[in-house]
């Protein structure tokens, strides 16, 4: 902590000196230029929060309040809704399938994007050409695929089971999964890789006592976009799975909408517990993610 204090006022230090060898307009255009820089970063932060904090607030009222009083506390904090929304039929149940589905995709795809993201680094013959079907693909909409998935669910006999999400999840997020972690791993020095091929590693120990350990940062980034992707992921969840036993937890939530009525103080409840897992592990994680994708970013 001390020592990033210590960094920050050194760098103010040094901006303070570069802001004074500056004319007097040019002073004047880097403070407005700034001042709009911060209006903006503050917009988009409260454009972001206003929905998570407008949904916790409704989550402790009732339904007439938020239909008459939207953007009003509470005059009476409601637990209840948080006592319904616990007592949902198969939620817990989803809660499970969505905890396996989210960590076995995860795992899947962070396994088979860091083994393709060595081949690719590697000079083999094609690289060049898969690279380039890996960019072409992800400009093509996910949702041109909700057909082809289907149909092979159905062929391999795991519709509306967690392994049709489990595959289709890994499938969908392998492409960019593959990119980043390959820009993670060019900045890696080849004279690492070279020592240890002349010292006799092989090129799989080589993966796997040097590249892995060097590319955790990498690998920890995908990893956690994957993880916060797939627990929130909807789409997919609705068309693949239809019984409870593979119902996800975004599917739970809209059995709050009834046929004539929609409880939404309990489905807004349910939406904050939901929401919980994935923001505590992106906070916890954080400093893995930037410092991944920042090292990812420059080659050298």
């Amino acid at each position: 902590m001390v020592h990033k204090l210590i960094k920050f006022l050194n760098n103010t230090k040094s901006k303070r000196k570069k802001l004074q060898s500056y004319t007097s307009p040019q002073r004047v255009l880097l403070i407005i230029l700034a001042i709009l820089k911060w209006v903006f970063l503050i917009f988009l932060f409260l454009f972001s929060i206003t929905p998570i904090v407008w949904i916790m607030i409704s989550s402790w009222k009732t339904n007439h309040e938020i239909f008459n009083t939207a953007i009003s506390f509470p005059k009476v904090w409601q637990l209840q809704n948080y006592v319904n929304a616990l007592n949902l039929d198969g939620l817990w149940s989803a809660f499970r399938n969505t905890i396996f589905v989210a960590i076995v995709s995860t795992g899947l795809c962070t396994i088979i994007a860091a083994m393709a993201a060595y081949a690719l680094r590697s000079k083999l013959r094609g690289n060049k050409k898969i690279y380039f079907f890996l960019i072409i693909g992800m400009y093509i909409p996910v949702t041109a695929f909700m057909v082809p998935y289907v149909v092979i669910s159905n062929f391999l006999n795991i519709h509306d089971t967690v392994w049709a999400l489990i595959l289709t999840y890994t499938g969908i997020s392998l492409p960019i999964s593959i990119l980043i972690l390959k820009s993670y791993m060019d900045t890696i020095p080849n004279e690492i890789l070279e020592a240890a091929h002349i010292d006799g590693c092989s090129y799989h120990k080589i993966f796997t006592k040097i590249m892995l350990p060097l590319a955790v940062p990498g690998i920890a980034s995908i990893g956690i976009f994957q993880f916060v992707a797939v627990w929130n992921e909807f789409l997919f969840a609705s068309i693949l799975t239809a019984k409870e036993s593979a119902r996800t937890l975004q599917v739970s939530i809209r059995f709050f909408m009834g046929t004539f009525q929609v409880d939404y103080a309990s489905m807004f409840a349910t939406m904050i517990i939901t929401m919980m897992p994935a923001i505590v592990v992106f906070i916890l994680l954080q400093e893995r993610v930037i410092s991944g994708l920042t090292s990812g970013a420059i080659k050298g």
